[in-house]
């Protein structure tokens, strides 16, 4: 059915006739009247019966005798051909053409001289009524499907403004104009907005704001983008409304027309941010597939085009309510945790529940368990998202105390050798542990991580101490003499740096730094068989020219001892002379603040020492021996000498000689039987000699 009149529009002297359906003669209005509603058809352009469906609506509201109802009919050439209508006649090509703005069509079968774009046409209708109803409050412009696609662009293009008299409806279109190259990536909460790949026209004009035709170019893209979020509008959707185009430019808008409408509305507030929720509000209509009928005549339908009735939806939608309780919120960890929602619905349901806790995000539909692996105190975060992008969000502060497992520096809930081990990487440098696994390795409590706590961790495990943390009087405290003879290496050759811990006490852990220039000692390496007899496991790093050394195990030296052999190789350059420098020597917790290098001496330039001017071991000879071995050295003054062997664990072997002695050169012979009389196995073994407060110590290799 064509329109019973027809709205008329001069377009360059042209005669240009809209047909349309109204309850009032366009011509002839009443003054009484103070709202319009402008309804457009969907695709089949039956503009009766959406006129029919609108009037049914305001005569159950009460609001017809003051309402102006109009349903434009947008006719295609199919109408055209059918209906032989005059040349008068406005018409498009097709739905597309109409519902986004296009001029309207001229065939050889139905000339026209002149074109105009649907949306001029609606301007034009607009403007007639603002300038031609005198107590006009608002203008109401409603559209469903295809009408609906209409309305949105039309809402984004228009210049009209009608001092704010204007409203727009969108009921359940199969598309939107979407006003940047973002689409949703999936329906997942939270929205992730990203720019698809699978669509290329996905963002052309009627979906986006590519190729924009001759009225929305007019506009231009910022002036749509601002004039939208101006725009009063209230957005309709059935609930089951589960259909819709399915090309792939709607579908990179959502599965269906219930989807894409959700979509939008939370697309709106991801473009123009929560306060658009001011200006643009959102219903859905329970139980409600696709007709415009139902829609328009149901609660919020009515309130949206006429303001009569109820529609929590449209009015003051109230946000949903975030709480929660938990089962636990203390123990050790591993601590499972229940977290039992009690959220409660706004005026829409809520979709997603988002859990914050130990930095960590959690999505879902309800209640969730959660295992808290570390010690710590934990914030709790709860956000409740309803339908349309609502949410509501509850923190509580340091909810969850997970008690700390001292010395689980792994995080495993047990107290194993790895975690001695991993303090004693950090030590050495070469590893690192965040806050909280410091924290917790800090066995003796003292605030520092060190090879110390690596210590009482293998104490602890050897049973010798019952609990951690531990804070054993005088444990910590422990002191030793570090020693080295003078290394002597040609150019390009590997250099074995023997270090020896003399006059030990207590020492249960130690970390040692030293420096050189890398360009000198390149490739460093060490290794310790004395130490890990005694069950001392030893850690190091070579880095930049500095080398770092921490050791420690459950039972303290007391006796000298080899600590460890450093290797390198040499490279002289221009010096004949290269020296490690230690800087720092910690043993368990205690400073030492003894000046400790090591000197390392090209074998070409050495000069033997003439004469008593220093006291040192000049050689021992031969070595390795069998039957004996003689060790000469120089005394430069006369006084009490001691001289033994001791074994790799620092265990007395054979005392030599313990007396009064005169200065200059002297030598002691070794033939391999200990302080028992008894021949000794074949190993390594050591020459001491201490005069005064001086020792050197000679390794001697003895060979059955």
């Amino acid at each position: 059915m064509i329109g019973d009149q027809n709205f008329d529009i001069n377009v360059d002297g042209s005669l240009v006739s809209l047909p349309l359906f109204s309850n009032q003669s366009i011509y002839t209005l009443p003054d009484d009247i103070t709202r319009a509603v402008i309804v457009i058809h969907g695709q089949n352009r039956n503009a009766d019966d959406y006129y029919n469906s609108i009037y049914s609506a305001a005569s159950s509201t009460e609001e017809l005798t003051e309402t102006l109802v109009i349903a434009p009919q947008f006719l295609t050439t199919t109408d055209i051909n059918f209906w032989e209508l005059s040349n008068s006649v406005v018409f498009w090509s097709n739905t597309t053409s109409w519902t986004g703005g296009n001029l309207s069509n001229s065939t050889s079968d139905h000339p026209r001289d002149y074109d105009i774009s649907s949306f001029s046409v609606m301007d034009s209708l607009v403007s007639y009524l603002l300038h031609n109803v005198p107590y006009l409050e608002k203008v109401i412009i409603v559209g469903n499907s295809a009408g609906g696609q209409f309305v949105n662009r039309y809402a984004a293009g228009s210049d009209q403004n009608g001092q704010g008299k204007i409203e727009y409806i969108i009921s359940a279109p199969s598309h939107f104009l979407y006003l940047d190259e973002n689409r949703l990536e999936d329906y997942t909460r939270p929205f992730v907005w990203i720019t698809p790949d699978e669509c290329s026209h996905y963002n052309d004009y009627r979906y986006g704001l590519y190729d924009l035709n001759n009225y929305m170019s007019f506009a231009g893209v910022d002036s749509i983008k601002a004039r939208y979020s101006r725009r009063k509008i209230k957005y309709l959707i059935g609930g089951e409304d589960v259909y819709g185009t399915t090309d792939c430019s709607s579908m990179a808008q959502g599965d269906n027309r219930f989807l894409r409408s959700i979509i939008y509305y939370n697309y709106m507030q991801f473009i123009y941010g929560p306060g658009i929720r001011n200006n643009q509000k959102i219903a859905v209509v329970p139980d409600l597939a696709h007709n415009h009928d139902t829609m328009f005549n149901s609660d919020c339908g009515k309130y949206a085009i006429f303001g009569s009735g109820d529609c929590d939806q449209l009015e003051d939608p109230l946000p949903p309510d975030a709480q929660f309780l938990v089962n636990v919120n203390s123990g050790n960890y591993p601590l499972e945790v229940s977290f039992i929602d009690q959220s409660i619905d706004g005026t829409f349901s809520i979709e997603q529940l988002l859990w914050s806790m130990d930095s960590e995000t959690v999505a879902s539909n309800n209640s969730i368990q959660y295992t808290f692996d570390q010690p710590g105190s934990y914030d709790v975060e709860l956000i409740a998202m309803d339908l349309i992008g609502m949410t509501d969000t509850v923190h509580y502060p340091s909810l969850i105390l997970i008690d700390t497992l001292y010395g689980d520096v792994n995080w495993d809930a047990s107290v194993t050798q790895s975690d001695a081990e991993m303090i004693l990487d950090y030590s050495c440098g070469d590893n690192i542990l965040d806050n909280l696994q410091q924290a917790s390795g800090d066995v003796s409590t003292n605030g520092i991580l060190s090879s110390f706590d690596a210590a009482l961790i293998y104490k602890y495990l050897s049973g010798q101490i019952n609990q951690l943390p531990y804070h054993g009087e005088g444990e910590q405290n422990a002191s030793g003499l570090l020693y080295a003879d003078q290394a002597i290496s040609g150019d390009g050759q590997i250099v074995t740096i023997p270090v020896y811990l003399t006059s030990p006490d207590n020492v249960l852990s130690f970390d040692i730094s030293m420096s050189y220039d890398p360009s000198q000692l390149s490739f460093g390496t060490i290794n310790s068989s004395s130490l890990s007899d005694l069950g001392f496991n030893l850690k190091s790093s070579f880095q930049n020219g500095h080398v770092v050394v921490s050791g420690a195990g459950s039972l303290p030296v007391n006796n000298d001892i080899l600590l460890f052999n450093l290797y390198f190789i040499v490279s002289y350059s221009e010096s004949d002379q290269i020296t490690l420098t230690s800087n720092n020597i910690v043993f368990n917790e205690s400073n030492s603040m003894q000046e400790f290098s090591v000197s390392i001496t090209d074998n070409l330039k050495v000069d033997k020492p003439i004469g008593p001017e220093n006291f040192h071991i000049v050689s021992n000879y031969p070595n390795p021996f069998n039957a004996s071995t003689l060790v000469k050295y120089i005394l430069p003054a006369s006084g009490k000498v001691q001289a033994s062997i001791v074994d790799i664990r620092g265990q007395l072997v054979k005392s030599l000689f313990n007396d009064i002695q005169e200065a200059g050169e002297k030598a002691i012979r070794w033939n391999g039987f200990n302080d028992k009389g008894k021949k000794v196995p074949s190993g390594i073994y050591f020459f001491t000699i201490q005069n005064n407060a001086k020792r050197h110590i000679k390794k001697v290799t003895y060979v059955q």
